[in-house]
């Protein structure tokens, strides 16, 4: 099956490299030679087009791609992303591309297309700010800077018997609402549905906790919340809502469930859901054993801390308890999944802003580390604070009650 999708890959990306035009075809004349042999629309061809001349600019993009080993849509979002990138900056972000594109580990899985887009976005505002892509609901003003919408909402009364709301609110606001909406339902005993119009009516007395990941020796990077970076402007929104600070790192706990600081520790390293090919945040994910939990002997059993625990959205924790799944925790991080049914083995890598670094990568961080400080010793831009690499988590809580509400698998 690897073998097929490594040819279905390369065939792809022969036929994008087929429509590279040249620099001086005409847009109309080539998109609709390109449509009339694939049998796509003018629109459809003139992105491939598009996509295949950005393609021709980045030669050592090309050649990573043209291992095989990325598919279509990635390298085409890939593209799309770059494309207001121009020179000499694209030379520097095409290199640093190809660097967050190599995988530390054999049989690594390819980046989720969340994280690799903020990854590839914080590349271009690094090397060119302004050529930065806007995230949905951003706003570029005229001087530069960058306007974030906020919370919307609309009511359809065209239904006689029924009124359809739609409501359109930053993410992290979203999340917010979701959990409260989650633990009333539970406490209650209704539906999701019910548990908004109680919130709405104010016939609630719930409370949720929002973890927030900060470095705060350094105040200009992003705020990492419930799986996601949020930009500057909204992490600042946050910022003043913060009730609780901690330095998570290892933590356990006698028995089986985790505590509150195992679970902030967990959503900052995992990021979301382990498992393959998986982007679940975290606030929809069960915090599972790795090793099996011994309920009649839990010293015989996996135990309870961060070293035997990882993330797992509701599907893959049941495929992981059903034996279709063997999981290893690895001391750096990573974790190996290795199908029980034919033996073959995909490396994931932890994507939150704790993720656990080896003796290589902290040895190539500190050099890195050392590099910039004297870089900005002897040149040092106005008003940069010094960098540091420690990171804190921030716990934003809502007011009202302490809540339990997920439902728990057996191991």
């Amino acid at each position: 099956m690897r073998r097929a999708q490594w040819r279905s890959n390369l065939s792809a990306l022969e036929v994008l490299e087929m429509c590279t035009p040249q620099e001086e075809d005409f847009v109309p004349d080539f998109a609709t030679r390109i449509a009339a042999r694939l049998s796509i629309t003018p629109h459809q061809a003139t992105a491939m087009a598009m996509d295949a001349y950005q393609l021709s600019l980045c030669p050592n993009l090309a050649k990573v791609v043209r291992t095989g080993y990325y598919p279509i849509t990635m390298v085409r979002k890939i593209l799309s992303l770059i494309a207001t990138v121009t020179e000499p900056h694209l030379t520097d972000v095409e290199s640093d591309i190809c660097a967050m594109l190599r995988p530390s580990h054999p049989n690594q899985q390819l980046p989720t297309t969340k994280g690799m887009t903020y990854r590839i976005k914080k590349i271009i505002e690094k090397h060119q700010p302004i050529a930065r892509p806007l995230d949905e609901g951003e706003e570029r003003k005229t001087n530069g800077s960058v306007r974030h919408a906020g919370p919307e909402i609309s009511f359809d009364q065209s239904n006689d018997a029924r009124t359809r709301v739609l409501i359109d609110l930053p993410k992290l606001d979203g999340i917010e609402l979701e959990k409260l909406v989650r633990a009333a339902a539970a406490k209650y005993e209704c539906t999701q549905a019910e548990a908004f119009l109680r919130i709405v009516r104010e016939h609630t007395d719930v409370r949720i906790t929002l973890n927030l990941y900060k470095n705060t020796a350094d105040p200009t990077e992003d705020l990492f919340a419930e799986g996601s970076w949020l930009p500057k402007a909204v992490g600042e929104e946050w910022m003043p809502r913060i009730t609780h600070l901690a330095a998570p790192g290892f933590a356990e706990a006698q028995g089986y469930a985790p505590t509150e600081a195992i679970k902030a520790a967990l959503a900052g390293r995992d990021g979301g859901c382990r498992a393959p090919h998986c982007s679940v945040p975290p606030h929809r994910c069960d915090v599972d054993h790795v090793r099996r939990y011994d309920h009649e002997d839990p010293a015989a059993g996996g135990p309870t801390n961060t070293d035997n625990l990882h993330l797992l959205c509701r599907y893959h924790h049941k495929q992981k308890t059903a034996g279709q799944w063997d999981v290893e925790l690895r001391p750096d991080g990573s974790e190996a999944w290795t199908s029980v049914g034919d033996g073959h083995q995909v490396v994931t890598v932890p994507h939150g802003p704790l993720g656990r670094e080896t003796f290589q990568f902290r040895h190539l961080r500190r050099a890195k580390a050392v590099k910039l400080h004297n870089l900005l010793t002897i040149m040092p831009p106005e008003g940069e604070p010094t960098l540091d690499l420690h990171l804190a988590v921030a716990t934003v809580q809502t007011e009202e009650l302490d809540l339990d509400f997920e439902e728990t698998l057996p191991f």
